[in-house]
């Protein structure tokens, strides 16, 4: 039975990498291809010395649309914003 040279190995692991390469550039041309249409916001509300704001209501409006979206901040002070569709990229 014939051993494998060091060179053949090499191939073989240059051809290993190729695949996954082109199989990556594939996977993201077609995530690509769907299309983005709709992202999140999220943030913290603090005051002037850095302090969280626990409660506070938080406003989100498009100005393209005048749509507001309005959420409550957490007991962090942290907010979310899910699924907001996007119209201008």
């Amino acid at each position: 039975m014939r051993q494998p040279y060091a060179k053949d190995r090499s191939m073989q692991k240059a051809l290993t990498v190729m695949v996954g390469v082109l199989t990556l550039l594939i996977w993201c041309s077609s995530a690509q291809a769907q299309g983005v249409t709709t992202g999140n916001i999220a943030g913290t509300v603090t005051d002037e010395t850095g302090g969280v704001v626990p409660g506070a209501r938080v406003k989100l409006r498009d100005e393209g649309t005048n749509v507001v979206k309005e959420t409550v901040a957490n007991d962090s002070g942290g907010f979310v914003f899910l699924n907001l569709f996007l119209w201008r990229l």
